[in-house]
This record gives C-alpha cells, sequence and structure tokens, in this order.
C-alpha cells in the first residue's frame, strides 16, 4: 500500500522537473522603416521588438578600400531597397544612378561587385538578441539568382561579437567564440533558407551571403561562388525559458529510479 501510496507523488516530482519548454517566433523586419540617417537613407543598425524579446542588426563586411584581396572586416551601412527587404552597402559599393536598376544587386547582401571592380567582399548581418534563442530560418524579399543562392550563418560569442571590426572571417571561424556554422541553399519558390542549428543557443548570430569558411556540414560543391545576394525579410528563432530550477535530465531520471526502489523497499518491509 505505501508504494501505491507515494508513486504518484514520485511520478509528478519526475514529471514536474522539466527543464525547459521552446517558443517559436518570427522577426518581420518588413515594418521597420528605412533608417533615414542620410540622403541614402542607410545606417549602421536598427532595432525590433518581438514579444518581449529586443533583436537588433548591423551590418559587416571585409571591406576597407577597393582592392580584391581585402580580408579586413569592418561596419557596413544597412539599407531597406524599394520595400523588398535589406541589404548591406559596405564601403567598396558604389551606385550607378544614371542607369536604373543597377543599384539593386549593389545594395544586397552579397559576395560580390558587379560595376565597380573585380572584389569579393562577404557581406554579413549581426542579429543580436536580449536573449539566448537558436536560429531556425531566414526569409528573404529578393535574390540576385532565385535559381541558385546560398547563405551562410553562425552562432558566435560575445567577446567575438564585440571583436569583428578589424577581424577576418577566417580568424572569425577559428576563434573560440564560434559556437556554430554552416551554410545553406534559399529555396528559389518560398525564399526562404533553414538554418539547422541544432540544440545551438547564443544571443549572437551572423547571416549573410554565402562565405564557404562558414560551411560545416553543407557540401560545398553544391554552390557557386560570388554570385549570392540577398535581402533579409525576417528570421524565425526558437527562445528557451527556464520553468524550474535546471536538473540535468539524466539526474532527474536516476532520482526517479532510485525513489521507486527505496520505495519499494519500504513495501517488501511492510
Amino acid at each position: 500500500m505505501l508504494l501505491n501510496k507515494f508513486l504518484p507523488l514520485s511520478i509528478i516530482i519526475f514529471f514536474s522537473c522539466n527543464v525547459a519548454y521552446a517558443g517559436t517566433y518570427t522577426a518581420d523586419f518588413s515594418s521597420v522603416t528605412d533608417l533615414n540617417s542620410n540622403t541614402n537613407g542607410e545606417g549602421r543598425t536598427f532595432s525590433l521588438l518581438v514579444d518581449d524579446v529586443t533583436v537588433t542588426v548591423s551590418a559587416w563586411s571585409d571591406t576597407a578600400n577597393n582592392a580584391n584581396d581585402d580580408p579586413i572586416i569592418r561596419y557596413a551601412d544597412l539599407d531597406k531597397f524599394d520595400n523588398q527587404g535589406w541589404g548591406i552597402d559596405n564601403q567598396d559599393e558604389q551606385c550607378n544612378l544614371s542607369s536604373s536598376g543597377t543599384c539593386a544587386s549593389e545594395h544586397s547582401a552579397d559576395n560580390f561587385s558587379r560595376f565597380w571592380g573585380p572584389w569579393h567582399d562577404f557581406d554579413t548581418f549581426l542579429i543580436e538578441f536580449s536573449e539566448e534563442v537558436t536560429l531556425t530560418e531566414a526569409g528573404f524579399g529578393w535574390l540576385f539568382d532565385e535559381n541558385n543562392t546560398e547563405i551562410s550563418s553562425a552562432a558566435i560569442s560575445s567577446d567575438l561579437a564585440n571583436n569583428l571590426d578589424g577581424n577576418t572571417w577566417d580568424n572569425v571561424m577559428a576563434d573560440a567564440g564560434m559556437l556554430w556554422s554552416d551554410s545553406s541553399s534559399v529555396d528559389a519558390a518560398s525564399y526562404d533558407a533553414g538554418i539547422n542549428a541544432g540544440q545551438t543557443v547564443s544571443q549572437y548570430w551572423l547571416l549573410g551571403a554565402y562565405n564557404s569558411v562558414f560551411s560545416t556540414n553543407f557540401d560545398n560543391s553544391l554552390a557557386t561562388n560570388y554570385n549570392d545576394g540577398v535581402k533579409l525579410n525576417s528570421i524565425g528563432f526558437n527562445i528557451v525559458v527556464p520553468t524550474k530550477k535546471d536538473i540535468p535530465e539524466p539526474s532527474t531520471l536516476l532520482l526517479y529510479l532510485f525513489s521507486l526502489v527505496i520505495l519499494t523497499k519500504h513495501r517488501i518491509k511492510d
């Protein structure tokens, strides 16, 4: 009878020790107005509140001068162009206003320069969250090549995020603050790309034009280099919210089994 009396209690203890639950959210950047910090409507950052989570976006690129081999990362400008999503203008890029439509690719987050030189700058968004999340997908409003576009993404530490300026993408990848990275293809129909970061959580995520240095599981032979340009509309992310004091799941299971053993012994004695 003692076992029957205490068994429901042990089950309640076991299942009430669930560590966390996950919520899925979408940050829709199409609702953010252009920054209008200068005549070109460009700026360094913008923020959006998503269910009490603050999402802050900034722009970066390995560019300091017009050179084909310029690996140094610098701040870049965010630009919302033709309401198709957010792109990036780096220091090497200019816009040929004399010909209608030629600005579009230069204003994207891309890994090429079509009109002003042969260099390959890797434009990348740094997305900062007010708490730890897992990035799950990205949505775009414009693709330079809708049939063949890849992106790269990474989860990084706060120290690494604060030391992007003057760094290189190779050093970023090799840094101890690199938590996870990979590349993925953008779906030609939906303009969405899945990001399979597993259980990796961070407050700081990189997302940008395909950069093979970040490919971990992605087959780089499936990608075409230097033809990727995107304009970011949204990101999807999961947030883990603790519900109880964190208890490792194996320990919880052992505690439950141990309780059953003790209760069983008491029943045998009775």
